[in-house]
């Protein structure tokens, strides 16, 4: 078997080390600089999710509940239309206006209830990344 040593100066060897050294700092700096900003991404769509589910999903499904109790009432009230001086037709308008406010704030839950989904998928994205970081 055949074996050597390779020699050079220590001040080359010290060169060496410190650009290396000088490497692996900076690498460091950027992997704590994207943990920091990875961290401040996450609490941000934390607060986010917590605002969607707390207030605006709720806002509109509370409002729904009362477009349904509403638009419940006034078929209540169609129901003794041959009473009515004008035959109901301002109990039927009301109604077509109800069931217009009740589409909208359906159509807001489900576009508030999506984005909620999207940020909790966005909030697993990250945690994963972070994971993967440390």
């Amino acid at each position: 078997s055949i074996s050597g040593l390779f020699a050079c100066d220590a001040f080359s060897e010290v060169k060496r080390e410190i650009g290396r050294m000088k490497a692996t700092h900076r690498e460091s700096l950027s992997l704590s600089d994207n943990s920091r900003a990875l961290d401040t991404s996450i609490r941000l769509i934390e607060r986010k999710l917590r605002i969607a589910e707390d207030r605006l999903v709720k806002e509109a499904q509370a409002q729904c509940d009362r477009c349904e109790n509403e638009i419940e009432k006034l078929d209540m009230e169609l129901d003794f239309r041959d009473e009515l001086d004008d035959n109901g037709a301002f109990l039927i308008e009301k109604l077509k206006v109800k069931e217009v406010e009740y589409i909208h704030w359906r159509s807001l839950r489900s576009r508030r209830l999506n984005a909620r989904d999207e940020l909790k998928s966005q909030l697993k994205n990250l945690i994963h990344e972070k994971s993967l970081t440390n």
